[in-house]
């Protein structure tokens, strides 16, 4: 199983967020853990996660 995660950048210094990035992520043994290999992962199932995560932001927004 394969998802990607938000994180957010900070600017520490103004105490600000000032974007995101998205970590992708594999399930492996109960832990989220960094792809072997990113081509493991088709483009197709990428943008399906992609719209999955995007619509769960917009409900909670």
């Amino acid at each position: 199983m394969y998802r990607f995660f938000v994180q957010p950048q900070v600017d520490h210094s103004h105490r600000a967020v000032f974007g995101y990035e998205l970590l992708l992520r594999k399930e492996m043994n109960g832990h989220w853990a960094v792809p072997k290999s990113f081509t493991e992962l088709s483009l197709d199932k990428q943008a399906e996660l992609l719209e999955q995560l995007a619509r769960v932001r917009l409900k909670t927004t």
